[in-house]
């Protein structure tokens, strides 16, 4: 992956990169308020702020390589969670202060038993988490897709100094090995609605659970596809992973086409739409609810 971020920082930093170096793993981040942009690669972080010219103020940290990897993050404010693996297969939880770059406090997430993954320091399905910090910031959801486990995170933020900032575990919700990659990727749809894709479902391939977590965690409140919302391919395809904004679901599939499931007003749902031909991305349409279908929107 070459792009301009990477560029600088190759240019800038030449004994943390080496030119033509590959990583296994690359997220990015960009405030567009500050123009600061974070980038996250296997064990380096990147801070970079650009002046609407050109780029300056590049930081850079480096982990320890040989006993963690980043494998999924998400940012929030002036802080950011890491999701990894140590050298012992460990999952692993590390809360970051994205303005100094410097690892406040972590934890393991694993209950105890390592998880046996083959080239766990290389990118593969096995090693594949996500995770999802809530829109208040107070509750980060990280996805175990190999655990078949999503595992819920207390971001303790009430401490004046950012170095005395926790993270604890406060909830777990497991589902049954009939089911494989519960948690391949995770997104908060509100600060009590939970999104979370299930890679392989019996009779069926992807599907997404949504929860309440101010109600039983045991089942999802519903899931998609349903009788209403359809996929008409001639195969289903994998959710790979969703991108959730201004209540628009983006979903990321292991096909061709994307889909798009838009908004809708109340009385009204997203349908599976009448011309899809030579479309990357599937945009569901609108339309009239069945009558004695409708639900309050989540």
């Amino acid at each position: 992956m070459r792009n301009n971020l990477l560029d600088v920082h190759m240019i800038t930093h030449r004994w943390f990169w080496a030119k033509g170096e590959m990583r296994a793993y690359m997220f990015t981040k960009f405030d567009p308020l500050t123009y600061i942009g974070h980038l996250f690669s296997d064990y380096l972080i990147v801070s970079i702020k650009h002046n609407m010219t050109s780029f300056e103020n590049i930081n850079v940290i480096g982990l320890d390589f040989s006993t963690f990897r980043i494998r999924a993050v998400d940012t929030h404010d002036s802080y950011g969670i890491l999701i990894g693996y140590n050298h012992r297969s460990l999952y692993i939880a590390k809360l970051i202060h994205l303005d100094t770059l410097s690892i406040i406090s972590s934890i393991e997430i694993n209950d105890g038993y390592p998880q046996k993954i083959p080239n766990l320091f290389f990118y593969n399905s096995d090693s594949d988490l996500s995770i999802s910090i809530n829109p208040n910031g107070q509750v980060a959801v990280v996805g175990l897709p190999r655990a078949n486990k999503i595992v819920f995170l207390k971001i303790n933020r009430s401490d004046l100094f950012y170095q005395n900032w926790t993270i604890e575990i406060t909830n777990r919700i497991v589902v049954s090995s009939s089911y494989a990659g519960f948690g391949r990727s995770v997104a908060w749809i509100d600060n009590v609605h939970l999104a979370v894709v299930v890679l392989n479902v019996p009779g069926s391939k992807s599907q997404m659970w949504f929860y309440n977590i101010e109600q039983s965690l045991s089942k999802p409140v519903f899931a998609y596809p349903n009788n209403q919302q359809i996929i008409q391919m001639f195969e289903a395809p994998l959710f790979f992973h969703l991108i959730f904004w201004s209540n628009n679901l983006f979903i990321v599939t292991n096909g061709e086409n994307n889909l798009l499931i838009p908004a809708c007003p109340p009385g009204f749902v997203s349908v599976w739409p009448t011309n899809t031909v030579d479309h990357y991305i599937i945009s569901y349409r609108s339309e009239e609810c069945i009558g004695g279908t409708y639900k309050k929107p989540i």
